[in-house]
């Protein structure tokens, strides 16, 4: 499978916010407003992408080779908490601003279901080095898509004439699932 099929795939045909609901709930709470879908898609891509490779050779030259594989998913969430540490750390040298921004959105991204999913996805189709950063990249764009549609579909429902049952995370919700089945007509890509 060529990289771009790769992206393509996870982007578009199995977006796993809306396949699997990894990270639904860091999508819902990203969807607020314009820059924070960017500002914690960002972030997250930047998580996923280091956090599974890392996870992808730790899991290789350390758990297999020691036949410690029980310890996958442990050793996993230590290695994605540690990654979030180190980013949020860097960011606060370099950028107090950017620092005081991305704080509010610090649990979003630690409790976000989708990067340990992807490190475990990762390390049982067994990609390689190559495959895995471009697969955790597709699958953070796909993240980051899903967040960026639900800010547009939020704003749009702001102002139609809705039931005041329907308003708020039940018309989103329902928008998700309409999503869900738009993008599975996208099956016929790869």
């Amino acid at each position: 499978m060529n990289y771009i099929s790769i992206i393509i795939a996870t982007v578009l045909v199995n977006n796993m916010v809306l396949t699997q609901i990894f990270g639904i709930k860091s999508a819902l709470e990203s969807s607020k407003d314009f820059e924070s879908s960017i500002t914690v898609g960002l972030s997250i891509t930047f998580v996923t992408v280091i956090s599974s490779l890392i996870a992808k050779v730790f899991y290789d030259y350390v758990l297999l080779k020691f036949n410690l594989e029980y310890l996958k998913i442990l050793s996993f969430v230590v290695i994605i908490v540690l990654v979030i540490e180190i980013f949020y750390s860097l960011v606060a040298v370099t950028s107090k601003k950017e620092y005081e921004d991305l704080k509010s959105y610090l649990p979003s991204v630690t409790a976000n279901s989708m990067i340990l999913g992807v490190s475990l996805i990762v390390v049982s189709n067994n990609y390689n080095i190559l495959n895995t950063v471009i697969y955790s990249f597709g699958v953070s764009l796909g993240f980051t898509l899903i967040a960026l549609l639900l800010n547009a579909i939020n704003e749009k429902y702001k102002y139609a004439n809705l039931p005041r049952y329907f308003l708020g995370k039940p018309i989103t919700l329902l928008a998700l699932g309409l999503m869900a089945l738009a993008f599975y007509g996208f099956k016929g890509l790869i």
